[in-house]
């Protein structure tokens, strides 16, 4: 099976769940709004739905691992051509999600009934195309990013890897707040918020810079696929 073959396999297993998943999600939307009509009248919105495409790509990007990897190394494909495989069909799905996605959100948006998650971050006004590039590159991260956590717990064991996430939970959630609260100096605090803001694509007096949120959506995935190479070099069926 050539590299290509490999690609076109993943990619059709990957269109029933993800017909599936669409069809729930938009259902879910359109009930939602028709009853709160009818319950209340009025101006209905529904915002967000991006957020369920992140759940959804990062079972997506585990699963690709867990199902795909098992598959392919039992017929006999190298982990160099799986992790291939692998990389652009996490591109290709992203890019059709992101397409779909602005698509509809701009669409619905039209209508009053839909605010998209970008709009709700940077406002309106903002182009097509700089929505899209954002959901692709945003969409890429989370599949690179539950791939490497799938690789990684394949790799350390379910037990250590429940003990890892655990242990990130309490650093970023408990640990984190009180040293910025407590401990560490207003300056700090205030220098680290600004910094992650800026990360997010928020300058300084209130500007927007767009170009931060996807380089960093591109420089974390990058560095995830890179960690996540890594591990499969010598990863074992479990």
């Amino acid at each position: 099976m050539k590299l290509n073959a490999m690609i076109r396999y993943q990619c059709r297993s990957a269109v029933k769940p993800l017909c599936i998943f669409y069809g729930i999600l938009y259902s879910l939307m359109l009930f939602g709004v028709i009853l709160a009509g009818i319950a209340g009248g009025g101006d209905i919105s529904t915002n967000g739905a991006e957020l369920s495409c992140f759940v959804y790509l990062c079972f997506f990007g585990s699963l690709s691992f867990s199902e795909d990897f098992k598959y392919f190394l039992q017929n006999g494909f190298t982990r160099r051509r799986i992790y291939a495989s692998t990389l652009c069909t996490f591109a290709l799905v992203s890019f059709f999600m992101s397409v779909f996605d602005t698509l509809m959100s701009t669409l619905l948006g039209l209508s009053g009934s839909y605010v998209s998650l970008f709009t709700t971050l940077y406002g309106g006004g903002q182009n097509m195309l700089t929505h899209w590039l954002w959901m692709l590159l945003a969409y890429l991260f989370f599949c690179g990013i539950s791939f490497a956590a799938a690789v990684l717990k394949n790799r350390i064991g379910k037990t250590l890897f429940i003990l890892l996430l655990i242990t990130l939970g309490i650093l970023l959630f408990v640990l984190l707040p009180i040293l910025a609260v407590n401990v560490l100096p207003a300056e700090v605090t205030s220098g680290l918020f600004h910094f992650f803001a800026r990360l997010l694509g928020f300058g300084p007096n209130r500007t927007l810079q767009l170009w931060a949120p996807m380089l960093t959506f591109l420089a974390a995935t990058a560095v995830f696929s890179g960690f996540s190479y890594l591990l499969m070099r010598r990863a074992e069926l479990k």
